[in-house]
């Protein structure tokens, strides 16, 4: 079982496979989480943010709207990792 299912066209797919997923390759992130179920992945949340698209050379937008643009404005706080655990937990 994959952990991740990742949806792309046929010339995306092949990028992916042969170069992996960087954070350089996207330009926009979409919300990646919708109603309350998006706090319930504070893990992901943290990883995305933090491990992953904090390392892109380049600015990358994000779109969302609800809990995600919660989500998506407190990952653009100067401390994202402690205001991300401080949404989940209030």
């Amino acid at each position: 079982m994959r952990a991740l299912r990742i949806y792309a066209g046929p010339k995306a797919h092949q990028h992916i496979e042969k170069n992996r997923l960087r954070p350089d390759d996207n330009g926009v992130v979409p919300g990646w989480h919708v109603a309350q179920n998006g706090l319930k992945l504070g893990a992901l949340n943290r990883f995305i943010v933090s491990d992953w698209l904090a390392t892109s050379s380049h600015t990358v937008l994000l779109v969302s709207a609800v809990i995600g643009a919660w989500l998506m404005n407190t990952a653009c706080l100067a401390d994202p990792l402690w205001a991300l655990s401080r949404l989940e937990r209030d």
